[in-house]
């Protein structure tokens, strides 16, 4: 009988250190799961926080193109306003001039009534009819820009911005390419000056539709230098102005750049049609 009971006592102690093995192993695989889980949840706040450094990136570029931008407008507006003040001047000066032509042509039609051939009247009509230009000073054209922060790693002939725009009258400077476009043909003066880096060299070039058309060096070998150049440039409507890096390796060689912070400029003007 003694034997029976511990017989079965046996057989439950088997049960049971069969349950509690499958329970250890359940135990190891849900202590591995959370292991994962732990893991992964590191991974994810890694993540996290590189997506957030990266919003936070850009935050602050939207910005400051924002404030560039809002300040090209503000540029812009300016200029629309005193184009407009023209426009509206001269409205006056032709309304004048008009009512003015109109009396001169009553006046002289009462004085001539006797007068009914067709080839006088001609005669008449083109006396009095005044022969004038519009004053030249409404196509009033020009632009000086200025570089900002330090131009760096430049290449043979890549175009230089100077993206901070001091007077742009008519709006045919673009900060954001540094290309001059002709919006009335004319004679135009150009200058540039370039200030390399101390103890650098550097040669650049004015550029009219794709050619060169003048060269600056500036360099030295202990301190900084300014390279200054200008020309005399009949431009047609659509015509292009711009300055760039010369193709000239032994001196345009490793990082190529150019001095800012206003020291180097870009400026242009019409001086006749």
């Amino acid at each position: 009988m003694k034997i029976c009971y511990i017989f079965i006592i046996l057989k439950q102690c088997e049960s049971i250190h069969f349950h509690v093995c499958g329970f250890e192993e359940k135990l190891e695989v849900f202590q591995a799961s959370i292991k994962s889980i732990i893991a992964d949840r590191d991974v994810n706040n890694d993540k996290l926080k590189l997506l957030s450094n990266e919003i936070h990136g850009l935050g602050i570029k939207s910005k400051s193109k924002l404030r560039k931008l809002e300040h090209e407008l503000s540029i812009y507006n300016e200029a629309l306003e005193k184009s407009l003040d023209k426009i509206e001047r001269y409205s006056n000066l032709l309304s004048s001039k008009n009512s003015h032509l109109r009396e001169s042509l009553n006046e002289a039609a009462h004085h001539a009534k006797g007068d009914k051939t067709q080839s006088s009247k001609d005669k008449m009509y083109r006396n009095l009819v005044p022969r004038f230009l519009v004053p030249d000073n409404i196509y009033n054209i020009g632009f000086t820009a200025v570089i900002g922060t330090h131009k760096e790693h430049l290449a043979i002939h890549q175009s230089i911005i100077f993206e901070n725009v001091q007077t742009n009258e008519g709006l045919g400077y673009n900060s954001s390419s540094g290309v001059f476009k002709a919006s009335v043909s004319g004679l135009y003066y150009f200058s540039v000056v370039i200030m390399s880096h101390a103890t650098e060299d550097i040669e650049t070039e004015i550029v009219k539709n794709g050619f060169p058309i003048a060269s600056t060096y500036s360099g030295d070998s202990t301190t900084w230098n300014a390279g200054t150049q200008s020309t005399v440039l009949h431009l047609n409507v659509g015509d292009s102005v711009y300055i760039r890096i010369y193709n000239n390796p032994t001196v345009n060689d490793g990082n190529v750049r150019v001095f800012g912070y206003g020291w180097s400029s870009f400026s242009g003007i019409r001086i006749s049609h």
